[in-house]
């Protein structure tokens, strides 16, 4: 857990939990995610047909980007 924690302030590094099936991989996720609080947390499930680009494409589809926009000129503010 102490491992995963070390990485997610770390530019570029991404932590990936992975085992054999009832090891507790969801309930170390579901931790970790209650730990979390300034960073977005995003967990996919995984089959054994999944490929590295089938998983990634699984995660990407799941991030959304909020963009906001400042008005441009002179404001009341």
């Amino acid at each position: 857990m102490a491992r995963v924690l070390e990485t997610i302030p770390s530019p570029g590094r991404h932590p990936i939990v992975f085992g054999q099936r009832g090891v507790g991989k969801t309930s170390l996720a579901n931790i970790l995610a209650s730990r979390i609080t300034d960073s977005r947390v995003i967990k996919v499930n995984c089959d054994s047909s999944d490929t590295f680009g089938s998983l990634w494409t699984r995660i990407l589809r799941k991030i959304q980007i909020q963009r906001t926009t400042q008005p441009a000129g002179f404001t009341s503010k």
